[in-house]
């Protein structure tokens, strides 16, 4: 039995450093990102038919006076539940209802029905979700 197990010992050593060596790469990847980033704060996950559409504008719905939301623009990811073409994507904004905001409300968080989406889309992450609240004439 001892035999066996020492038979060829430089090669599985040398397997066993090989793994660990694979081990530590994908634990310090997944750790720090894949560009040496910090790790996000929100799990990012890989769906099947997602797409990530950046700059998607955030419009004030009704009289919003002097108010603006900062940033008015955010990254979202959407699964395709079916066939779509890019110019419907390209439509998908959010509009936030006036009538949400408070006098004293300093941000806003933007939920899954601000969004207009067009049929056989789902939405599945926002970045940022929550929106600060300018007020003011610039």
């Amino acid at each position: 039995m001892r035999r066996g197990i020492f038979k060829n010992w430089e090669i599985k050593l040398a397997c066993l450093a090989i793994a660990a060596a694979l081990w530590f790469y994908a634990y310090q990847t997944e750790r720090s990102g894949a560009g040496g980033k910090a790790a996000p704060s929100a799990p990012q996950s890989w769906y099947v038919n997602s797409v990530r559409i950046t700059d998607v504008p955030v419009l004030l719905k009704g009289k919003a006076g002097d108010l603006k939301l900062n940033p008015d623009k955010v990254t979202i990811t959407v699964k395709l539940i079916s066939q779509i073409s890019l110019e419907k994507l390209s439509s998908i904004r959010a509009e936030v209802d006036v009538k949400r905001i408070g006098k004293d409300v300093e941000s806003i968080e933007l939920l899954d029905s601000d969004f207009v989406l067009p049929s056989g889309v789902q939405l599945l992450f926002v970045e940022p979700r929550m929106l600060r609240i300018v007020r003011g004439r610039t």
